[in-house]
């Protein structure tokens, strides 16, 4: 089930972009489950340190893309 609401906003975030006025741009960023999160839910060991999330934030905004996905299970 969360499989299906996740590509459902991936889909929407895709189509969205093709409308964004001239020099705005729409990306999506899709993490995995934080590492500091899932030790906090007592769910350890799991997830992926939050150091390296952030780097799926940074690539979002410079790559200069839109109607992208960043994250693990997506390559760009």
């Amino acid at each position: 089930m969360l499989t299906m609401i996740n590509r459902g906003l991936e889909a929407f975030e895709e189509a969205a972009a093709l409308d964004m006025p001239r020099n705005q741009r729409l990306n999506a960023v899709c993490p995995p489950m934080a590492k500091e999160t899932a030790e906090k839910m007592g769910w350890s060991p799991g997830g992926v340190p939050v150091a390296e999330i952030a780097k799926y934030y940074l690539q979002s905004v410079d790559s200069g893309l839109n109607g992208a996905l960043f994250g693990p299970a997506h390559s760009n």
